[in-house]
């Protein structure tokens, strides 16, 4: 009896083909879409000012801030873990943003003169309670922005800043990030982030 080798040949190639495709798609089913591509784990929050979307896994906490009038404010929490301790797990992600802040068109007549004035800003050499760092111009949720190295406080894991101007009437917001080394924490912050949206 006469074996085609050919048509053997074929129907080995084709079965490999079947099996390194069976194979692929396992491994994507596996392994699924990233945790940033997948916004079903997020939940809104909402107050006067603004909306955000976080995971839906952690925790949040408001309370209003200040002492009345134009000053007067709403701070949230947004985190993962406490931030209180002295430890910082490399997954850590804390999100504290503070509205309300305002100052006197008389002294300062638009947001980047604020921002670098020596009241607000201890440029390079750390100062409490006053912001520090390089200042990076950028953009938050469509509002010129600032990102600093501190805003006056240290919680113990590396931080990532923002001060935004909300509105063209001398009102700010800040937002203090801690976060510790895990590569994804980035991602998430940035999805968080780019959530926001400010009230008309």
């Amino acid at each position: 009896m006469r074996i085609n080798t050919s048509n053997l040949f074929t129907s080995f190639v084709l079965f490999s083909a079947l099996l390194i495709g069976c194979s692929n798609g396992t491994l994507t089913e596996l392994n699924g879409p990233s945790q940033t591509e997948d916004r079903s784990d997020l939940v809104s929050y909402e107050n006067s000012l603004y909306s955000i979307e976080y995971p839906s896994s952690w925790e949040f906490l408001e309370e209003q801030s200040g002492t009345g009038g134009p000053a007067t404010g709403i701070r949230t929490d947004f985190y993962n873990f406490s931030v209180d301790s002295p430890s910082c797990p490399d997954d850590v992600i804390h999100i504290a943003i503070q509205t309300g802040g305002w100052w006197d068109a008389t002294f300062f007549n638009d947001f980047d003169k604020m921002v670098r004035s020596d009241y607000m800003y201890a440029g390079s050499d750390p100062q409490l309670g006053k912001w520090s760092g390089e200042l990076v111009e950028t953009n938050i949720g469509g509002y010129d922005a600032y990102q600093v190295d501190s805003l006056g406080w240290e919680v113990g894991c590396t931080s990532k800043d923002y001060i935004v101007e909300t509105n063209s009437e001398g009102h700010y917001m800040t937002i203090e990030i801690s976060a510790g080394n895990d590569p994804s924490n980035e991602d998430v912050i940035n999805q968080i982030l780019n959530s926001l949206q400010f009230k008309k």
